[in-house]
């Protein structure tokens, strides 16, 4: 067993930016106002990232027998890790995530982080069975991070408040999106773990032409914060996000489309912090 593979388990590549996200949002919350809550923010975002990366912890251990088909390099089934030390991990980081975030920011923000990490948890155990529910919970889930930021943020004020009304509906599309083509990708082990497909998976050229469009449209979204409050970092580097959207829109894979749908959601924030960053408020 390797200590890599327990923190892989985590997806920091997935969990760091997400927890990233909310700490940006909060900032874009408050109008760049942030003096006398950042100690209080940094803890919201750590006891974030620690529910996250507990929950795909947990994802893995609940899904080793699909993995085994499907991933079969990832750390359990891969034999670098075993399914009860991942979930004794995950428990602990989503444990350790709620009681830090129960004790931080305005007195409405723990109750939304019950509700998210109460969330993450079900959809561990239940994913597999929720049916058409699967991709919508995965869409709300991670576009949850938006009214999470800003309840800790008291509420969106400042020049740039209403740009994250178009954010959150970029994140719920293209997170929609992920999901449907994580579905076509996970339909043989799927199919031999369950006995069946669900209902992406029994048509997946017609879902994997779904998900292209609401990339599209998702993209289309991100052009409304140009003239709702971010400037020119984020004008600059529009375009190449449009790019990026297109060609996944594109590739008739759904392996290339993942990678540059994440390259899209890396893109969208370091524009967004750069922006800032050099404008302010």
């Amino acid at each position: 067993m390797k200590l890599v593979s327990y923190v892989r388990l985590c997806r920091p590549f997935y969990s760091v930016p997400m927890a990233l996200t909310f700490t940006l949002t909060v900032y874009y919350a408050r109008g760049g106002v942030m003096a006398d809550v950042w100690p209080a923010t940094w803890l919201a975002t750590t006891a974030l990232l620690l529910l996250i990366a507990g929950a795909y912890a947990l994802n893995d251990a609940a899904d080793v027998e699909f993995d085994r088909l499907g991933a079969p390099e990832r750390p359990i089934p891969a034999g670098e890790a075993s399914r009860t030390g991942a979930t004794i991990l995950g428990l602990g980081l989503w444990v350790f995530g709620v009681a830090l975030g129960s004790f931080v920011g305005p007195a409405a923000f723990p109750p939304v982080l019950w509700a998210v990490a109460m969330g993450l948890l079900l959809y561990d155990a239940f994913s597999k069975h929720l049916g058409v529910g699967k991709q919508w919970a995965v869409a709300i889930l991670m576009t949850s991070l938006y009214p999470l930021a800003i309840t800790f943020a008291g509420g969106a004020t400042g020049s740039r408040a209403r740009t994250l009304l178009p954010f959150a509906g970029w994140m719920f599309l293209s997170a929609y999106a992920g999901e449907l083509l994580r579905d076509i990708r996970d339909r043989k082990s799927d199919a031999q773990v369950i006995g069946r497909r669900n209902w992406v998976q029994h048509r997946p050229r017609t879902w994997l032409y779904v998900a292209s469009w609401l990339i599209l449209l998702g993209a289309a979204v991100l052009v409304a914060p140009a003239f709702l409050g971010c400037r020119l970092m984020y004008v600059a580097g529009l375009p190449v996000v449009l790019a990026v959207a297109v060609w996944a829109a594109l590739v008739r894979h759904y392996e290339p489309k993942l990678k540059l749908l994440y390259l899209e959601f890396v893109l969208v924030g370091v524009l967004t912090t750069l922006d800032v960053i050099v404008y302010g408020f």
